[in-house]
């Protein structure tokens, strides 16, 4: 008969592999949301389609993983979610293997990796590999997530790269097969194996557990999803633009997609060590570093733009790190303050909602503006501004959510 020691060291195991499993579903999702930027510039060149078209197929991408979001976390609770996301993970690798094997059209590409692909990243989405932690994970839930998300940041450091070099020498379908490779063998396989299905809680919840249902959302939650959104359209507008506004300024690609690997290393340990700060220090202090990382990173965008590439390269990787690398994490952790943990993945559905619309607006706005303008600078403006949106919808957020958790604490249970 196992003792007590023994079953304690079991679930120990079994929760470090889970955050483990995590950090793969999150490199792999880092590859796949991180490389657009990537491409952009493949395609355009192949193809000559503008920034603000091939822009619109990451927003397509973005917006069908934003409004499928909140379908795809009441499925998780009513069916078996193992099954759910291996599905999912066969229809995102499938879009891939299509575009890499047949897409040579625009319509194409919006139908299949826009549509298809972007419902289909819903199983490694941080919506999603959050809510499986949540159900495991019962102590520093912040850490292991910060730990899970933090795989996004390594891919972007190791994976960025190979996947240029793929496409300089074999092409960005071969790049794309890669991609669906990764999918169809390794996520598959840790949705089926290693995550445990999502089960409903049965029992009663009681008043300081009681939170905001897929009714009418509250102040808190409705603030938190403007900090979504502000925050995705500044950093995947970044992400997804970058690279194409250094080339614009003469920087050569090599040494653009290495700033950009730079950026995705500071974003590994910043996501690392963030959710640790979370429960150590609060989330409120680490918003504060956030917020003043914000600022550095479109002042060190300012001078990579304006040629002081050395001290820009210094400031831009360290401020997009810190000021926006550990978003999902610190929105998720301030959510989970005044959200019932039961109810905690339908909360955070209504966040990737928002931070999905966020992911469509920002790189279609940013592409648009360059359109238009052909200024580099007005476009990290813009993005610049949403990136104050952030801070200030999370600053609100968190302050109206103290103020109903201590409403909800006052009433008594059902």
């Amino acid at each position: 008969m196992d003792t007590r020691g023994a079953r304690r060291r079991r679930i120990r195991r079994a929760v470090r592999i889970q955050i483990g499993a995590g950090f793969v579903l999150m490199g792999v999702s880092g590859l796949i949301w991180g490389s657009f930027g990537l491409f952009l510039v493949a395609l355009q060149r192949e193809f000559g389609w503008s920034r603000g078209e091939i822009s619109g197929v990451f927003a397509t991408f973005a917006l069908a993983n934003a409004l499928s979001a909140p379908a795809i976390a009441a499925a998780m609770a009513r069916t078996n979610s193992r099954h759910l996301l291996a599905l999912l993970a066969i229809l995102l690798g499938g879009a891939l293997v299509l575009t890499a094997a047949w897409v040579g059209g625009l319509a194409a590409y919006w139908l299949i990796f826009g549509l298809a692909g972007g419902i289909g990243a819903q199983c490694v989405s941080s919506f999603v590999v959050f809510a499986l932690l949540a159900r495991r994970v019962r102590h520093r839930l912040a850490t292991a997530m910060s730990i899970a998300d933090a795989g996004s940041g390594l891919a972007t450091l190791l994976g960025l790269p190979l996947l240029q070099f793929i496409i300089d020498v074999q092409g960005w379908r071969a790049a794309y097969a890669l991609l669906a490779v990764l999918t169809l063998v390794v996520v598959v396989a840790l949705h089926l194996v290693i995550f445990d299905a999502i089960r409903r809680s049965p029992r009663p919840l009681p008043a300081m557990e009681r939170g905001t249902d897929f009714g009418t959302p509250s102040r808190a939650i409705l603030w938190m999803c403007a900090s979504y959104f502000c925050g995705s359209a500044a950093y995947h507008g970044l992400l997804t633009q970058q690279v194409a506004l250094f080339d614009s300024q003469g920087i050569e690609p090599a040494r653009a997609v290495w700033i950009v690997a730079l950026s995705g290393g500071a974003v590994f340990a910043w996501r690392l060590i963030s959710g640790w700060l979370c429960d150590v220090i609060g989330v409120s202090r680490v918003l504060a570093v956030a917020a003043a990382a914000v600022l550095v990173t479109f002042i060190g965008l300012s001078l990579l733009l304006s040629g002081w590439s050395v001290t820009g390269t210094a400031l831009y990787p360290a401020g997009l790190a810190i000021g926006f690398g550990g978003q999902q994490v610190l929105l998720a952790v301030a959510l989970r303050q005044f959200a019932a943990p039961a109810r905690f993945a339908k909360n955070l559905a209504y966040g990737r909602l928002a931070s999905g619309l966020g992911m469509a607006a920002g790189p279609v706005a940013g592409g648009i503006i360059y359109d238009v303008t052909a200024s580099s600078p007005a476009v990290a403006f813009v993005l610049g501004g949403l990136g104050l949106g952030y801070v200030a919808g999370f600053t609100l957020a968190t302050a109206e959510g103290k103020r109903e958790n201590s409403l909800r604490s006052e009433e008594p249970a059902p």
